[in-house]
């Protein structure tokens, strides 16, 4: 994969391109990891998976949350 991205820099492509791409590249590898993770843990637990729903009262305390973090230059 190193070569390809070699050439496409030798026959000119410009570098933030072939930075891009190569980024997407290396998101799709880590998204093919982390479903091969959960994967694995789902067949490890049977199938049963653990999840929490949020409901408006957690929403106001998360956006309550996210708001106090929010520097004051883009406030």
């Amino acid at each position: 994969m190193v070569l390809f991205f070699y050439r496409l820099r030798e026959v000119g492509m410009p570098a933030d391109y072939v930075n891009k791409l190569a980024r997407m590249f290396q998101d799709i590898k880590v998204s093919e990891d982390l479903n091969q993770q959960f994967k694995e843990q789902y067949r490890s637990t049977k199938g049963s998976i653990a999840g929490e729903c949020m409901y408006a009262e957690k929403w106001i305390f998360f956006f309550n949350l996210l708001v106090s973090y929010i520097p004051l230059s883009f406030k």
